[in-house]
């Protein structure tokens, strides 16, 4: 018990230190991360992120089925909100609701999102999507329940992707609120192979990769509803956007506009 809670301890530094330029980036008058504070998950974290206006991050422990609320003020545990197999999470752009997958097939599953108000830090929805058929993926949706990313955008739709238990094949979803139905919406020319997602601060735009010999890239913007930009670039190994959508950093020195065209490496 003691390695592992040593463990899930050198994990939360490990995020803390990856969300700094998040918090740069979410909000240039929120304070920023007063250096470093240990706090004990009691589990392994799976997923954090940070909501500059009330300076909590959210940290997701699946086994725990708790998502954990912490301060960025002092480094204290504000809450620990009881949510089932809680696992990806995403805020909603204005600010106000935490979406959380998670569900009861096992101690990670993707079958519905939490809602949490992030005034009250109460559960105030529960999210559980009527999976489409698709004649192009027959059978594709059910198989699919350990998750991977989520990206609410402004439009109202939540995207998610979600891995088939026990092997590398994942697919991505659309979530309508307005039909509350969820389809396959993989990107032109996408496979169902590993991928990575990041979305802009603002809900306005995500952007997608997909791990097949040289990276695929796509851009998504919220606007439109469609993916306005593909492009094949150099291996690299994480990327951010600006608080607007307009600018995307890529490995922290090579800047792109919104449609993937580079405007100047910052090295």
């Amino acid at each position: 018990m003691r390695r592992a809670n040593r463990l899930s301890i050198l994990l939360i530094h490990v995020l803390s230190l990856c969300l700094i330029s998040e918090v740069l980036c979410i909000d240039a008058f929120s304070q920023t991360l007063n250096g470093f504070h240990y706090v004990r998950t009691y589990g392994d974290p799976n997923h954090a992120i940070y909501d500059a206006r009330h300076q909590h991050i959210f940290i997701s422990v699946p086994r725990m089925n708790e998502v954990v609320v912490v301060s960025t003020i002092d480094g204290s545990i504000v809450s620990r909100l009881d949510i089932r197999s809680a696992s990806c999470l995403d805020l909603s752009p204005d600010g106000t609701r935490l979406y959380v997958t998670g569900g009861g097939a096992g101690w990670v599953a993707a079958e519905g999102i939490t809602v949490v108000d992030l005034d009250t830090l109460k559960v105030s929805d529960y999210i559980l999507p009527t999976l489409a058929g698709n004649s192009q993926y027959p059978g594709f949706i059910e198989d699919h329940t350990v998750p991977r990313s989520m990206a609410a955008m402004k439009n109202g739709k939540i995207f998610y992707s979600a891995d088939e238990q026990g092997t590398s094949s994942w697919t991505l979803f659309e979530y309508n609120s307005a039909t509350g139905i969820a389809t396959v919406r993989l990107p032109p020319g996408g496979s169902i192979l590993e991928e990575e997602l990041r979305k802009s601060p603002d809900g306005s735009r995500f952007m997608l990769w997909q791990y097949m010999g040289p990276l695929h890239v796509w851009v998504y913007e919220s606007d439109s509803d469609s993916y306005v930009a593909v492009t094949n670039m150099a291996d690299f190994t994480d990327a951010v956007f600006s608080p607007d959508g307009n600018r995307i950093l890529i490995d922290g020195h090579i800047l792109f506009d919104n449609r993937l065209n580079k405007i100047a490496d910052l090295q």
